[in-house]
């Protein structure tokens, strides 16, 4: 006990005995330690220790005996012992002049004690009360969970009292938070990346792509494609005249080109900037890349020269025009290089015999150094060049371009339609487009601001929703991380805007029913916000649903989801922190001040109380058709049956990629993808083509065609040769001498490629025998003809051109068996025209003819000729005149195959920059690594359909050997040093190469033309065959090489088309599980769960019937999206209805008595159950107007207070609270009595299913209305965006705006009455309480 005792002592505590005048002893109160300022004068302290903690701690530790005599000496008050405790105390009691020191005394007495303590009965025990003790310093009580739980109390006191500064400072929190995160606004203008998906072959792609950026480690300031550049493409498509497609070629075509080239060439910011440009790198914009320049060359020579020729120059000035073949035939043959017919024409153009219908032209502006600051101020000037000058030059001759002449009209229309791109460009009209878009937003921000203000009647409150919107949205824009924000998240700001305002409408409905009381109470406001979260509880369920987004392979898709699920958690914590302080704000200052200060017109404006929107008469209309409810479903049925069939029949009968469209398809961008995509690739040229070039006469420079030349040129007569059977061949007369061995070289120009090389070597040794008959051996003739300039026969009278090709033979030496007369020099050349033409003008004397090879061929092949006839070869021999490449005049896909760059193993989340690095392994010096890409490059397998290939290492082996040298290089050789010197040679390989600080290789690429596949399936087999060869050739070659991989931009294109709408519909199957799920979890109930999601079922059918049928679009990946979207928030109402309906509300009684015992408690615990709403008291309610909402409003609109200040609106089912200012009676009694004026939504739990479902209908329909009217007017302002997306959320928004309000006002209570339930619980209750009956053996 002595024990008990000390241990409820303070532990800071001493004794201390005070003595007075008299000198007796007697107990006073413990003091501190600190004796000298606590204790009385005279104290004297009985203790032995030094301090008293020191006296506690070694009071702890006494054994039960010492505790015993420490009792022994504390004089205790006067007291009534118990009759049971009258011997113990007798044996305690110590006479008061017994000396201290007396020890056997005090062990006598310690015997007795404890002899009478066995003995005591089991009564409690009334010890000696000790005297009052006053309280000292005590060590506080941390209970950190009532502390918690008492949080929200005080927090709504906080509110209570300072509303206004509390929303001041969450607005600053919210400010600050955005500033301090904020980064700056990248948007990704590439549009492209809306039809790429996150698979393995984008993933591949956009490796190799983002690796293209950094093929230098070092940049060169001699290498121009080291310098920042800005690409401009056109592409012209000529137009249909009648019933066929006018020629590219055509003069009226190729004059607008030139025209049109000639008026953006004289830009003076395009002369200034190309000013600016290096010397060497001027050639790209001035006079560019274009056809036009070799179609209306420059002639620089009036008449011949002494020589024979005449110049060119190709700056596209001229007003008379080169014929068209002449030029695709130059071009073709390799003068022109680094430029080809394929620079200009599309990838299928077949030669220059083939016609086509597009074209096009590249101008680069590139930077004058390679000086960061001369980078940026270049840069920024094209820019502002681009937004002041071009782009609108390019989008009014666009827009002229497809316009159709007036035939009323002198002006010829153009003959071509213009489209094109570029980086800047595409860059500018993407934001162009994004800022005339933002334009209609903010009209749509305006009737958000407008149906807001009249639903809240507040301006205030309007405005501060509209805060709220506009801060979720830059919140989302800070928390979600991307580099680059695409257009698919600005499809939230519409959203926010257009639907994002509902959840105020609940909240503010919310307050107005429990706002009767002139100023909340702490407890109140409690469960105002536990009822509030319940009301936003479908909003953000829906945020989390979005998450569901995250899986579809579409990245824009990705971001949309993201960033539209953390603007809407924003939006609904905002509301929480934000609205509620203005909505306690707007009562306690705004609206007294309005009421008192502003004059009655402008009250009436700020506050449009008088306005009356007809929602409650609406609602009653949509009760009296909900209860027919047989008919009303019947009818339903037949138009959804419909309305899905002629839904699904649509699309499965149109075409549809899977993949969205960015623009309108009458926009250049979307007009001219087809065109576009008709081209291969842009490289830059590093290097600039030959701008002048010669045209030579064919027997200058003595008998026959010179390399020099660019072409050779001459008149052509009336007569035709019979090149059926014979070639007109001309020999030069010189002077005649005896030879017993000739030299014959011939070169043949006409219809050559009828026959092979070695039939025509055949033909010449007939020749050869024919004219020299004493020919005993003819040598040399073997091998294939050397390629010399073509031939341009030009008929002067008719103006029409014709062009062949000029082949020089091989040199036959033909050993005489006698002396025969020769030229001097026993030489003799030839120029032999074995075509249907032949030069007007004859270089020789005399003519002698050769016979047309006559060889019995085998069908074994089958070419077009010129004239397009078809021409028969054998398989097995070699053509004479081939193509500048074996996938020229083809389509054809490009096949890349990568060295030394680590494959991706992952994507990323979100669309970024892609990560990428360098594969250590790779060792290019290693001879097997040498071996494994020349094999790789050598042994493509037939399957691959591959067409030509672009691979260094096999230029690099035959310079090797040309060299003298090996290859592999020899190990104890550099291999660096030797591709050093072979870039040197050849430029072009380094384009494929990545070089370190050293220009040494580290990493390669080798890029192979293969057939196109016929569809996205095909060509994701074909991609798997490739993998499948590089992955033979990486287990074949050495660790130094074994880690190849390959890619292709087709490859994207088809995983993109198979990928993306399958990946949609596992999302939006998924967003559709989840929605299911969080209604089960808010309505608890699995038959009102049932009817919601046929309720959505019906409203997908129509809403598909009007995407598909009526607007004919095509169902894509983001139209399902949108659907989606769109059902989701509308199924939010539907959710509170039916929850309304199965979790009826407690009693008024029992919610008032239960809320006054929480104000009286003080503890600030106030909660409501699931459910409750204020209820009216029995008997409170007008009987006038009792059970006739429609009367009931007409008298809330006519009933104003003493200072003209209007009441709520009709869709408000409560009375205006009392205001400040007002008697002192109704406040003091506001907070004793529970509010009375309020009608439920559910009503009370004994009322019947109609009448439940009329009160839900009448509470739910004002913000339905509302926010379906603020849908209608955001869709109207959506419509003329130039963005498709935009345009299509608009028009689904126009529609669903009369289904979402039918669907919830009519058709969900049509099946809730029709299923004819009366019970008042969710189906959890009696589900879980079967269950715990029949699993209640296992606890009993």
């Amino acid at each position: 006990l002595a024990q008990a005792h000390l241990r409820r002592a303070p532990r800071t505590m001493v004794r201390a005995q005070a003595v007075d005048s008299d000198g007796v002893h007697h107990s006073d109160a413990l003091q501190s330690p600190n004796m000298d300022e606590q204790a009385p004068p005279g104290a004297i302290l009985t203790s032995d220790e030094p301090d008293a903690d020191h006296v506690h701690e070694e009071g702890l530790q006494q054994s039960g005996e010492e505790m015993a005599r420490d009792l022994l000496r504390t004089p205790v008050r006067e007291h009534t012992p118990s009759p049971a405790a009258s011997d113990l105390h007798e044996a305690i009691a110590i006479p008061e002049n017994s000396p201290p020191e007396a020890d056997e005394f005090q062990e006598s007495r310690i015997q007795r004690i404890i002899q009478r303590v066995r003995r005591l009965p089991e009564e409690p025990l009334q010890l000696p009360q000790l005297p009052d003790l006053p309280e000292g310093p005590r060590l506080p009580q941390l209970n950190m969970m009532a502390r918690i739980a008492a949080l929200p109390h005080k927090y709504c006191s906080l509110l209570q009292k300072w509303s206004g500064a509390v929303l001041i400072f969450y607005l600053i929190v919210v400010s600050v938070t955005i500033g301090v995160a904020w980064r700056p606004l990248s948007v990704n203008a590439d549009v492209g990346v809306f039809r790429r998906v996150a698979g393995n072959a984008s993933r591949n792609h956009d490796v190799y792509r983002e690796a293209l950026k950094f093929t230098r480690a070092v940049k060169n300031e001699t290498r121009l494609g080291d310098r920042v550049t800005f690409e401009l493409e056109l592409f012209y498509e000529a137009k249909q005249t009648g019933d066929r497609d006018m020629s590219i070629f055509s003069e009226a075509v190729l004059r607008d080109i030139r025209n049109f080239e000639h008026k953006l060439r004289g830009l003076s910011g395009w002369t200034k900037l190309c000013g600016q440009v290096d010397p060497r790198a001027r050639f790209r914009c001035e006079p560019g890349e274009s056809l036009g320049n070799y179609i209306w060359p420059h002639r620089l020579d009036a008449f011949l020269d002494a020589g024979g020729f005449f110049r060119l120059r190709f700056d596209g000035t001229a007003r008379e025009r080169l014929p068209v073949q002449a030029t695709l035939t130059y071009l073709g043959e390799g003068a022109a290089s680094p430029h080809d017919p394929w620079k200009f024409l599309p990838q299928d153009f077949a030669g220059p015999q083939s016609d086509s219908v597009m074209l096009r032209s590249l101008f680069t502006f590139t930077a004058p150094s390679l000086d960061a600051a001369d980078a940026a101020q270049f840069s920024q000037d094209y820019a502002a060049f681009v937004a002041e000058e071009l782009y609108p030059m390019l989008v009014d001759e666009a827009t002229r371009s497809r316009k159709e002449p007036d035939p009323e009209s002198w002006e010829d229309g153009l003959s071509t339609i213009i489209y094109f791109r570029g980086d800047e460009v595409d860059q500018h009209e993407v934001l162009q487009a994004l800022e005339h878009d933002m334009d209609f937003a903010a009209w749509a921000l305006v009737i958000t601001l407008l149906v807001t203000w009249l639903h809240l009647q507040s301006a205030f409150l309007a405005h501060v929703a509209l805060l709220i919107l506009c801060l979720s949205a830059l919140l989302a824009y800070v928390f979600v991380p991307v580099k680059q924000v695409s257009l698919a998240s600005f499809l939230v700001i519409f959203i926010m805007f257009g639907l994002g305002g509902n959840s105020f409408f609940k909240l503010h409905d919310l307050w107005h029913r429990m706002r009767v009381i002139k100023k909340p109470t702490a407890a109140r406001l409690l469960k105002f916000y536990q009822r509030a979260m319940l009301q936003l509880l479908p909003v953000s369920l829906t945020a989390v649903i979005f998450s569901v987004h995250l899986l579809t392979l579409l990245r824009p898709l990705r971001e949309f989801g993201l960033f539209m699920g953390t603007c809407m958690m924003c939006s609904c914590i905002l509301s929480l922190l934000i609205f509620v302080p203005a909505l306690i704000f707007q009562d306690q200052c705004v609206s007294p001040f309005v009421d008192r200060r502003i004059p009655a017109p402008l009250r009436h404006l700020l506050e449009p109380k008088r306005i009356q929107a007809p929602w409650s008469a609406i609602s009653e209309g949509a009760m009296k058709v909900a209860a027919q409810g047989r008919y009303v479903l019947g009818i339903t049925a037949v138009v959804a049956l419909i309305a899905s069939s002629a839904a699904l029949a649509v699309a499965a009968t149109r075409s549809n990629d899977g993949l969205p469209e960015i623009f309108a398809p009458s926009h250049q961008r979307s007009a001219g993808r087809s065109v576009i995509g008709a081209f291969s690739p842009t490289k830059l040229t590093e290097s600039s083509a030959p701008s002048e070039v010669k045209m030579c006469e064919p027997w200058r420079e003595g008998l026959g065609g010179s390399t020099d030349c660019g072409l050779h040129w001459c008149d052509t007569g009336e007569q035709a040769i019979d090149s059926s059977a014979s070639c007109a061949c001309y020999r030069q007369q010189s002077t005649l001498g005896s030879c017993s061995e000739i030299k014959v070289s011939a070169q043949l120009a006409g219809e050559l490629k009828r026959f092979t090389a070695e039939e025509w070597n055949e033909a010449l040794r007939s020749y050869i025998k024919s004219t020299w008959p004493d020919t005993e051996e003819i040598s040399g003739l073997s091998g294939d003809p050397s390629d010399l300039p073509s031939l341009v026969f030009e008929h002067w009278e008719s103006g029409a051109t014709y062009v062949e090709p000029l082949v020089e033979m091989p040199t036959a030496t033909a050993k005489q068996s006698s002396a025969v007369t020769s030229s001097s020099d026993c030489t003799e050349k030839l120029l032999c025209y074995c075509g249907s033409r032949s030069c007007s003008k004859t270089p020789g004397n005399y003519v002698d003819t050769m016979a047309v090879p006559q060889v019995d061929r085998r069908l074994t092949g089958t070419v077009t000729s010129d004239n397009g006839a078809p021409v028969k070869f054998d398989a097995g021999r070699r053509l004479l005149w081939s193509t500048s490449g074996s996938s020229a005049g083809k389509l054809s896909t490009e096949v890349v195959v990568v060295y030394g760059i680590t494959p991706p193993v992952d994507g990323m989340l979100l669309d970024g920059t892609p990560l990428w690095d360098f594969d250590d392994t790779f060792d290019p010096d290693s001879p097997w690594s040498q071996r494994a890409m020349l094999k790789l490059c050598n042994d493509t397998r037939g399957d691959l359909n591959v067409l030509d290939k672009d691979c260094w290492i096999i230029d690099f082996r035959a310079w090797l050997l040309k060299q003298g040298a090996s290859f592999p290089v020899q190990r104890f050789g550099s291999f660096q040093d030797e591709l050093k010197r072979f870039r040197r040679d050849n430029s072009a390989a380094s384009a494929a190469m990545w070089l370190d600080e050293e220009a040494n290789m580290r990493a390669t690429s080798f890029v192979m033309r293969a057939v196109p596949s016929a569809d996205a399936t095909e060509a994701m087999k074909q991609r798997q065959k490739w993998i499948d060869y590089v992955s033979d050739r990486n287990s074949e070659a050495a660790t130094t090489a074994s880690n190849a991989w390959v890619t292709s931009q087709a490859w994207v294109d088809a995983e993109a088309y198979i990928e993306a709408l399958s990946s949609t519909w596992t999302v939006t199957g998924c967003s559709l599980l989840a929605i299911c799920l969080a209604g089960f979890v808010y309505t608890m109930d699995l038959e009102m769960l049932g009817i919601i999601v046929v309720v959505s079922m019906v409203a997908c059918a129509a809403l598909s019937f009007c995407m598909l049928c009526i607007f004919q679009w095509a169902f894509g990946p983001w139209e399902l999206t949108l659907m989606t979207v769109i059902l989701t928030y509308s199924v939010e109402p539907a959710l509170r209805v039916a929850r309304d309906f199965v979790k009826p509300p407690h009693s008024t009684a029992t919610a008032a008595a239960s809320l006054t015992v929480q104000e009286a408690g003080k503890d600030g615990t106030a909660g409501i159950a699931d459910g409750e709403v204020d209820q009216p008291a029995p008997g409170h309610q007008d009987q006038s107007s009792a059970g006739n909402p429609g009367a009931q409003a007409e008298k809330n609109s006519e009933s104003h207070n003493d200072n003209g200040s209007a009441s709520v609106s009709s869709a408000d089912p409560c009375q205006s609270m009392p205001r400040e200012g007002e008697e002192q009676k109704e406040e003091d009694n506001a907070e004793e009595h529970e509010p009375s004026e309020c009608t439920s939504a559910g009503g009370q739990a004994h009322d019947g299913p109609t009448e439940a479902l009329r009160r839900s209908v009448q509470q739910q329909s004002g913000a339905i209305l509302a926010g379906a009217l603020k849908i209608f007017l955001c869709g109207i302002f959506l419509l003329p965006c130039q963005f498709r997306l935009f345009t299509r959320l608009g028009a689904v928004g126009i529609v669903v705006s009369f289904i979402m309000p039918v669907c919830t006002l009519i058709l969900l209570p049509s099946c809730i009455i029709f299923s004819g339930r009366t019970r008042r619980e969710p189906d959890i209750k009696p589900i879980s309480q079967f269950l715990h009956d029949k699993c209640s053996w296992l606890w009993t």
